[in-house]
């Protein structure tokens, strides 16, 4: 399909720490897609009226803080871009003490520029979740102003994992 074929896939093996009930699961492959975000900051200025107006907006994937897994299309000229990017990768559940901990998706959205370093748009810190879907269910998720105080919109994100049997 139309979809199927816009879709970006991106697999890598990385490490994070997920919440674990179920015995005999070691982890989880986990399935992302960044499907679109609506309302962004507008960056670019217009010719004529020098006012800001649209933005081209991708986004940069990073598992944690600092392992990125990698990033999306910049869609040209809108504040509501369409992308429908897939990432897919592996996590293991790991017991730091007596707990469990959660891993977390960290996005940078940025405005691309041709002559200049792209702008940021805002960042997203995205936890993921815990629990396993045979449906991938998405939802909305609001863009944050601590490093962009301009930055506003959202993000739809559609999660979907899959449990890893095995023993520890």
């Amino acid at each position: 399909s139309y979809q199927q074929q816009r879709k970006e896939i991106h697999k890598t093996n990385i490490m994070v720490f997920l919440p674990c009930n179920i015995d005999g699961i070691i982890g989880y492959t986990v399935e992302m897609t960044i499907v679109r975000a609506r309302n962004l900051i507008a960056k670019d200025r217009h010719l004529l009226t020098r006012q800001r107006t649209t933005s081209d907006p991708y986004v940069e994937v990073f598992l944690g803080i600092d392992q990125r897994i990698g990033k999306t299309k910049t869609i040209k000229k809108t504040c509501n871009p369409e992308w429908s990017a897939t990432f897919i990768f592996d996590v293991n559940t790991t017991k730091v003490s007596d707990e469990l901990v959660a891993g977390v998706i960290f996005l940078k959205l940025y405005d691309e520029d041709l002559l200049t370093d792209p702008d940021l748009l805002g960042t997203m810190v995205i936890p993921i979740p815990t629990t396993e879907n045979e449906v991938m269910e998405s939802k909305w998720y609001p863009v944050d102003n601590v490093f962009c105080p301009r930055a506003t919109g959202e993000v739809e994100i559609k999660f979907q994992l899959t449990p890893t049997m095995g023993s520890v």
